[in-house]
């Protein structure tokens, strides 16, 4: 009966999805657009499986959710920054963090010890599942484009540059935080030592870090250091804020209080910080 209830879910959902491409075939609409309005829809049937137990369909609607992801960051990137900078940029991050998650798995280093389940999808070399650099990629751009270089004109140029980068890796760290201790929660991957915050060892989080610190100067360097519009980034606000109330739902079910706090701030933030960024920000039609 789970099972048949779950199918009935997914199957549901996907007649709703092409209702929506059909519905807005007609109008000048962008694919971002179309594949954000997928993961909404994606969140709420995943959200109301999540009260009826069904973990393996829970994983599968994050595959799911892994390529609307990338769909949406590249489809942005590209109306902003033109297609080679967008490409080139979701490569290099996409390459390096599933590097360094390799890394990691095989060394402990810079990470800790831990091993995925294979509940997340497609294991590359059968280590990385794919759904994690995309996800890496999406906090990456959501950080990058929510934070902005700090005016600092009384010491050199790369100062306020490698405040941005500090800046944008700290917020993705904190947004790591919401997510990692779900993660290890729902048997996504495994942690030998459960000692830190919310059983994930600091480690990890510092590991992290690291690694989106350097991924935030790479970022910097391709994008010619130039701003996401508030328009555009609004369509990364929408898509965090998903995730997010995704990641809330889990933790307030199954006890995870300070995951769900953090949660509620940080959405709060990235919202008020799109309210703030549209004010002072001219708008560029993409």
């Amino acid at each position: 009966m789970m099972s048949a209830n779950c199918q009935g879910a997914y199957t549901y959902f996907l007649r709703c999805f092409k209702s929506f491409v059909m519905m807005l075939a007609m109008q000048r609409v962008r694919i971002s657009d179309i594949a954000l309005g997928g993961l909404a829809l994606l969140v709420v049937i995943t959200g109301v499986m999540l009260f009826y137990g069904g973990v393996n369909r829970f994983a599968s609607g994050i595959t799911i959710a892994g390529l609307l992801v990338l769909v949406i960051v590249i489809d942005v990137l590209k109306d902003v920054y033109g297609t080679i900078l967008a490409v080139l940029a979701c490569l290099l991050v996409l390459l390096l963090s599933g590097a360094f998650i390799a890394i990691g798995l095989v060394t402990a280093w810079p990470f800790g010890q831990f091993t995925y389940t294979g509940l997340l999808g497609w294991e590359i070399q059968g280590l990385v599942p794919w759904t994690i650099p995309v996800f890496w990629l999406l906090l990456s751009i959501v950080s990058f484009a929510h934070t902005e270089p700090v005016a600092l004109p009384e010491k050199k140029p790369y100062a306020s540059l490698f405040s941005w980068a500090f800046d944008a890796a700290l917020l993705a760290t904190f947004l790591d935080a919401v997510f990692e201790p779900v993660f290890a929660f729902m048997g996504f991957k495994v942690f030998q030592i459960s000692q830190g915050f919310q059983g994930i060892p600091l480690q990890h989080y510092l590991g992290f870090f690291m690694i989106t610190f350097l991924l935030q100067a790479l970022l910097l360097a391709v994008l010619k250091r130039n701003p996401v519009p508030a328009n555009s980034m609004r369509s990364f606000t929408v898509t965090m804020l998903l995730l997010l109330v995704l990641a809330m739902l889990v933790s307030l079910k199954n006890g995870l209080a300070f995951s769900f706090g953090l949660g509620l701030v940080l959405a709060l933030w990235l919202v008020w910080k799109q309210r703030e960024y549209a004010k002072k920000t001219i708008v560029v039609p993409v």
